[in-house]
């Protein structure tokens, strides 16, 4: 079967195609009528016949899309192709380098622009030139075009509609959409899929037990500090308790002494008094001897012997009182 195949759609750096050329404005016109996340759209220009195919990815506004194109000539079961594009869909997203799984199982860009994996991208227009080979037998030839029909109309199916209609509206209507909303992936894209998401999920409890643990660890080093905290307040209890019984101590020897040294004062203030009171029975007696000595007077030039003996008792009790005198001020002090 003679065809031309191509492959285009919007990536994260824009518009991009292989091979880029005329066929541009007709791949803009099949985005601008995509309303299922699979859907083929035919676009008929005169001989030529266009099988267009879009996918929407995961991230919004980007698709990844393949086109076939036919001169005079023209598929009998158009939604036969659907299983062609899908299965290509999921070979680009199991290699790789054009489209990839994201980490929740949605099919995302794997690169910028297919400039950037301009191998791959003639590797997978020339795979899809050979997988659609084997429908060559459900070609057959274009019929003439019909006027009956405005050049811009469009005639709108389901996958699941009869083939013979379809077939009919894209030789008649400029642009004929069919459109898939369900099963849009292969039997090994979904299974890679359900393996995505158990991984994924897997990966979510794994993160959850991690912050579980990493909850608890922190808990058992809170109980850690905390353990330590109360050792040393402990400790540190034990040293002034220990200091407060030294204290308690020294308190009771200090009253102790305080008690001793009150008693010291109480006899040396009762000796002070002892002495108080021997100081003015010596007064008493000196002022006493004094009257007598005045009284003698008149004797001492009778008997000088009696008086110088009265002169040197006298002065042997002032010797006396001159002593207590001396020690009276520390016993004051």
């Amino acid at each position: 079967m003679n065809c031309q195949t191509y492959i285009f759609g919007k990536l994260p750096s824009g518009y991009t195609a292989y091979p880029d050329d005329y066929a541009a404005d007709i791949f803009r016109e099949f985005a601008k009528r995509v309303y299922a996340d699979g859907q083929i759209t035919v676009h008929r220009d005169g001989s030529l016949m266009y099988y267009g195919y879009v996918r929407r990815l995961g991230t919004p506004g980007e698709y990844i899309a393949f086109c076939i194109l036919l001169n005079d000539a023209m598929f009998a079961h158009p939604t036969a192709l659907f299983p062609v594009f899908e299965n290509l869909v999921a070979e680009a997203a199991e290699r790789g380098k054009i489209l990839t799984l994201s980490d929740s199982g949605s099919l995302t860009a794997a690169t910028g622009a297919l400039a950037d994996q301009l191998p791959e991208a003639e590797r997978m227009a020339q795979a899809l030139k050979r997988a659609v080979q084997p429908l060559e037998r459900d070609v057959e030839k274009l019929p003439p075009v019909s006027y009956a029909t405005g050049t811009h109309e469009t005639k709108d199916f389901a996958a699941d509609d009869d083939d013979e209609p379809i077939a009919e509206a894209t030789a008649r209507y400029s642009y004929t959409c069919i459109y898939k909303f369900k099963k849009n992936d292969t039997a090994n894209l979904a299974g890679y899929r359900a393996v995505l998401n158990r991984v994924n999920q897997r990966n979510v409890e794994l993160e959850r037990k991690n912050r579980t643990l990493t909850r608890q660890k922190k808990q058992l080093r809170l109980v850690a500090v905390l353990a330590v905290i109360a050792v040393v307040f402990i400790g540190a209890t034990i040293g002034i308790q220990n200091t407060l019984n030294e204290t308690r101590e020294d308190l009771s020897s200090t009253k102790d002494k305080l008690y001793n040294t009150e008693s010291d004062l109480e006899t040396a203030k009762h000796e002070i008094e002892v002495k108080n009171e021997m100081i003015d029975s010596l007064n008493t007696v000196k002022n006493r001897l004094q009257s007598q000595l005045s009284s003698k007077e008149t004797e001492l030039t009778k008997t000088k012997a009696d008086l110088a003996s009265k002169k040197a008792e006298v002065s042997r009790l002032q010797n006396k009182v001159w002593e207590y005198q001396q020690e009276l001020p520390r016993y004051l002090w």
